[in-house]
């Protein structure tokens, strides 16, 4: 209920339409007031399945240990789920273009969003230029945004671009905290910048420092258990098994026409657009 989460709910709704991934996560209230426990029964039984369900273990177990373990998961509730059938999957994302405006209560700033979609999580080279570009964009005050929006025009208190890794569909979203009657500056510069960086790529050192970026981001991930377990397990779920090396590999894959191409994903006219401002 936070107005700047309202407001970026009300950005995936718009751009979204009606795929679940504009859908709000807790449902809506219409929805949550009909339901009931028989439909929850039959949505649990429909998801929670066997074929669902992946158990990634990360650390120094020893061989009597993880069969220890393995015995007993095959006893309990959760080896003992039973598996479905085909399963429906929702078609690949594809934001709706546009420039919205709506007012928000108790909101304290105004903000651009802007949202994109992207290919998904199995297209593991394109999404690692996907990250480049994104991190070229908006990760540092160096950063082609943030060095003009902030550093130089001072038009924002902030601006982020991230990536968000989905299976139907990946999503970069873009907001830029200004005040409201700085908006159309706002959006005119990032354009500008959006376009520059697919006319004139990032090189030299520009491009070392996105690809350090990147390359350290992904080891940083994986300092812990936890995260290895993670990546393992996502990647099991849905049947992509993951060699922990192949993420790097496709960043070292990364070439000025993947670069290219990822920048032009990130063309101002694919985007959803909304200007978020105080009531």
């Amino acid at each position: 209920d936070q107005p700047d989460e309202l407001a970026l709910q009300t950005l995936l709704e718009l751009g979204c339409g009606n795929h679940p991934y504009g859908r709000a996560i807790l449902g809506v209230e219409t929805a949550l007031n009909s339901h009931t426990p028989g439909a929850m029964r039959l949505f649990q039984q429909g998801v929670y399945s066997g074929e669902r369900c992946v158990l990634a273990v990360c650390g120094p177990l020893d061989q009597a240990c993880w069969q220890a373990l393995l015995t007993q998961l095959a006893c309990s509730p959760l080896g003992q789920l039973p598996r479905r059938g085909a399963i429906s999957e929702p078609p690949l994302l594809q934001i709706q273009p546009g420039v919205h405006r709506q007012t928000f209560a108790q909101l304290e700033s105004a903000r651009l969003l802007m949202a994109w979609s992207l290919p998904g999580a199995a297209q593991r080279d394109a999404l690692a230029a996907m990250d480049l570009a994104t991190s070229l964009l908006a990760e540092g005050r160096r950063s082609r945004l943030v060095d003009r929006l902030r550093e130089q025009l001072q038009l924002v208190e902030s601006i982020d671009l991230d990536l968000q890794v989905l299976e139907f569909g990946s999503l970069a979203l873009l907001e830029a905290v200004c005040d409201a009657d700085d908006l159309p500056a706002v959006r005119q510069e990032i354009n500008a910048v959006l376009h520059e960086c697919q006319e004139h790529l990032p090189e030299g050192q520009e491009l070392a420092r996105g690809l350090a970026l990147v390359r350290n981001g992904y080891r940083f991930g994986l300092e812990a258990a936890a995260g290895i377990a993670a990546a393992i397990g996502n990647n099991g779920l849905w049947n992509r098994p993951l060699d922990l090396a192949e993420p790097l590999n496709s960043i070292n894959r990364i070439d000025q026409p993947a670069l290219h191409q990822s920048l032009t994903l990130l063309a101002p006219g694919r985007a959803c657009v909304l200007e978020a401002v105080p009531a």
